[in-house]
């Protein structure tokens, strides 16, 4: 007696059948708490920031005397208690423009600097500063699904532990929860 099994109808692998798994390239011990933010005066080190985009503005383009320069403000918490002012300049503040960065994403920002007037961080190419989207809290297209990754599948991981608390508190800021 033999017995057959139909796997004419599986789909095995199939991106719709599995939720998105959360991972991150980047290592909790690199990122620092916008509380623990160092004073101005320690302004050469460079920062990496895991935080929600609550504001953005431009990028819009500025007269200098060295010719056009852009510039992308963006306001970042991260539940840890101050909110902070980034300034991406240049060639970072057009590659970090939406749709590659949007309000209520949470982020990880990596070689931030200090400002040197007027507190906040600072972003350029010559810092080689970067951006990885690490969750959508707010999609607005179906390939925003992407940028959302279930955050339980990997709980046990401090990474994915540390971003979903943000993702947490960007929707608390956001109304959504």
């Amino acid at each position: 007696m033999s017995a057959s099994i139909d796997n004419s109808g599986a789909s095995y692998g199939d991106e719709e059948s599995i939720n998105i798994f959360p991972h991150f390239t980047f290592q909790l011990g690199r990122i620092t708490p916008l509380v623990a933010l160092p004073p101005r005066r320690n302004s050469q080190a460079m920062l990496n920031v895991l935080a929600g985009v609550l504001e953005i503005t431009g990028p819009e383009t500025l007269n200098t005397k060295a010719g056009p320069v852009s510039l992308l403000q963006l306001v970042l918490g991260d539940g840890s208690g101050p909110v902070v002012r980034l300034a991406a300049w240049r060639e970072t503040a057009d590659e970090w423009a939406s749709p590659n960065i949007r309000r209520g994403d949470v982020v990880y920002f990596s070689n931030l600097a200090l400002a040197t007037q007027g507190g906040g961080l600072t972003a350029s190419a010559r810092q080689r500063s970067s951006m990885q989207v690490c969750f959508r809290v707010l999609p607005v297209v179906a390939a925003d699904a992407r940028l959302r990754p279930d955050l339980r599948l990997a709980g046990t991981d401090a990474v994915v532990r540390q971003v979903a608390s943000v993702v947490r508190w960007v929707e608390r800021m956001a109304g959504l929860t």
